[in-house]
């Protein structure tokens, strides 16, 4: 069965079974997300929270928060 992912898979630079470069949504934080596409995405990945408004980037060191002015 095919998994539906909230957002937009962009690649998935690496080799075979690397993690997911996308632009992905959902309510609350990508940290307490139940989807593994969402929480083992790519460095450079983007997360927009639809219920609370926030915007997160995935870096080096997991899910950040940033402000876009």
């Amino acid at each position: 069965m095919a998994q539906i992912t909230p957002g937009a898979i962009l690649g998935c630079p690496g080799g075979v079974g690397s993690a997911p470069l996308g632009d992905f949504y959902g309510n609350g934080a990508p940290t307490a997300s139940t989807s593994s596409l969402i929480l083992n995405a790519q460095t450079g990945s983007t997360y927009r929270d639809v219920a609370g408004g926030n915007f997160w980037f995935k870096g080096l060191a997991g899910w950040t928060q940033v402000s876009v002015p």
